[in-house]
């Protein structure tokens, strides 16, 4: 759901991995349907998984990776139900799944290597940081088993918001700096292994962010830290030696633009421990080399 994904990775990982799974499913008599998050058809948005980085699926998938995350529910609060069923239907479309991507093997591989040699050198143009689900004007078919009777019924769901667009986008930039002295953000770049140089690339103008107001708005139905900034160049780059230069020539290229640029809805600013970094008035810490 993430736009941020190679199109080649999302294409097979819709078009043919849940394809794959969805064929045998139904031969063997099991309904099936990619995973949905919304309230009762019609009383709320109805649309795909979050565009966030911190699942199994995008958090690979944004490092070119092909990646699938399955979940059920737990066994517990009165969902045991049926559970002889749904093991062997979640072990059905697990082998399916694996079968289909050991035939594409070569394709597989070839998708994987192409989005990470994209990566690799930090070729990534623009990047969307801030995201949103939309209509596309066609109603959800929703095949449902009806609580009260115990019969199908096909569910119309209006609210449905399949399509995940880009609201704010970025061009990517050669790389960051980041404060030496900030142990916290540091520290965080090292636990993700990132590269960290001593020095950054000549003839490089350098920009940075001014932190003018702390909007709060909502995304995917949460509130989500929205800062407004005003963007500068600096007129001389800073001493280096106060500075790690956080190239984007790595495998997390587009892991740190998601989280670095300040207006990102899935950046440091919707975690409390990095508020530090958002005062109103004053510079963001970490600064573009372009």
């Amino acid at each position: 759901t993430n736009p941020n994904v190679s199109q080649g990775i999302r294409d097979y990982s819709l078009r043919v991995g849940l394809t794959a799974i969805e064929n045998s499913l139904v031969d063997a008599g099991f309904s099936f349907h990619n995973y949905l998050i919304g309230p009762a058809p019609n009383e709320g948005l109805t649309r795909f998984s979050t565009v966030n980085i911190n699942d199994g699926r995008q958090g690979l998938g944004i490092m070119g990776g092909m990646s699938f995350i399955y979940e059920g529910i737990n066994g517990r609060d009165n969902f045991a139900h049926n559970l002889d069923r749904r093991t062997i239907s979640q072990t059905l479309a697990l082998e399916s799944l694996v079968d289909r991507l050991a035939a594409d093997k070569r394709t597989v591989i070839r998708l994987v290597e192409r989005s990470r040699q994209r990566l690799n050198r930090g070729r990534l143009g623009s990047v969307a940081i801030r995201m949103d689900h939309l209509r596309d004007n066609n109603p959800l078919m929703l095949p449902l088993l009806s609580s009260k009777t115990g019969e199908d019924t096909l569910a119309v769901v209006e609210n449905f918001y399949p399509v995940v667009r880009p609201t704010l986008s970025v061009e990517a930039p050669k790389g960051y700096l980041a404060p030496k002295n900030d142990t916290i953000l540091v520290e965080l770049l090292r636990r993700h292994k990132i590269l960290l140089l001593d020095e950054k690339p000549r003839n490089s103008r350098v920009y940075g962010y001014t932190i003018t107001e702390n909007r709060v708005v909502e995304a995917e139905s949460s509130e989500n830290a929205f800062p407004q900034v005003q963007r500068f160049r600096l007129p001389q780059p800073p001493p280096i030696t106060n500075y790690f230069f956080v190239p984007l020539t790595q495998l997390k290229s587009l892991f740190l633009v998601l989280i670095l640029e300040p207006q990102s809805q899935i950046g440091l600013a919707q975690y409390e421990q990095f508020q530090y970094l958002f005062r109103v008035g004053e510079r963001f810490p970490i600064l573009r080399v372009e």
